[in-house]
């Protein structure tokens, strides 16, 4: 199956985003291309078509690939379920929000709000992501309930907040509230983690492989070996994501958030 090419041409210098919804293979795959031309996006408060801001380059396909700056245009795959994006620059908010199936690749930096809610499907960011990934939009009960996100660069803050499920993977650093009111789910950070991580957790796992200031409501339990965290790095190493070799490292295990039920998890590398 062939491939659906949008190259971006730009905004004309303004500084509004470009809400892209339309953009997702389960809507494009069904369309030649006068009708994926023709298919609306707002820039602020004014309806326009998608081929005012896009060149478009084939038809009938659920594989997508996104051209040029599209550090502003956001909303790209919110809530697919099937297919491939693959986006060639960094990419503004909400990229995968609520997807629940196929993949979407990255190759730049992701704004607030990557993987929101999403409940199944791979987010991929070669580069870094912005504030709240997998996190809940406010108001919602549940954040990210199933699927993978990975970060290759570093995360903002609140990443994983009210995680119901799935996997988060950040190979750099986090900001403060990692995790915050977790209720199941798995976090892996390899590099440093901002203040007051997995604040107000119910349940789920947060996996550090530097030193981190515990809250005091997390409690000491014991030293071990997780089998768990060896199986998902050799998962990660096979998918090819890059992650270091601990060999027969043991973890430091913090039972919290005491505040709520206590069943949750840190679990810290201590070499």
């Amino acid at each position: 199956m062939g491939e659906i090419i949008l190259t971006f041409k730009g905004m004309g210098g303004s500084t509004v985003p470009l809400e892209a919804d339309p953009i997702t293979p389960d809507l494009l795959q069904l369309k030649v291309r006068a009708e994926i031309e023709r298919l609306p996006l707002y820039h602020g408060n004014e309806q326009l078509l998608l081929g005012d801001f896009f060149s478009v380059k084939g038809e009938r396909s659920n594989q997508i690939r996104l051209r040029g700056d599209l550090s502003q245009v956001k909303n790209i795959g919110v809530g697919m379920q099937t297919g491939r994006i693959v986006i060639e620059s960094s990419i503004g908010m909400h990229v995968g929000a609520r997807m629940t199936g196929g993949e979407i690749q990255v190759h730049g930096n992701a704004g607030d709000w990557a993987g929101a809610e999403m409940t199944g499907g791979l987010l991929w960011i070669n580069g870094s992501a912005g504030n709240r990934a997998g996190s809940a939009y406010r108001g919602s009960k549940y954040g990210m309930r199933g699927g993978v996100i990975l970060i290759e660069g570093s995360g903002g803050h609140e990443v994983g907040g009210y995680m119901r499920r799935g996997l988060i993977v950040v190979r750099g650093n986090l900001e403060d509230h990692a995790g915050a009111r977790m209720v199941a789910g798995s976090i892996f950070v390899f590099g440093r983690v901002g203040g007051r991580t997995g604040g107000g957790m119910k349940r789920g796992s947060i996996v550090c492989f530097n030193p981190l200031d515990v809250l005091p409501t997390f409690r000491l339990t014991s030293t071990y070996a997780p089998l768990f965290v060896t199986i998902y790095l050799r998962a990660l190493r096979s998918r090819g994501f890059s992650v270091p070799e601990i060999g027969g490292g043991r973890f430091a295990r913090y039972c919290g958030d005491l505040a709520e039920s206590g069943k949750g998890e840190i679990l810290v590398w201590q070499g």
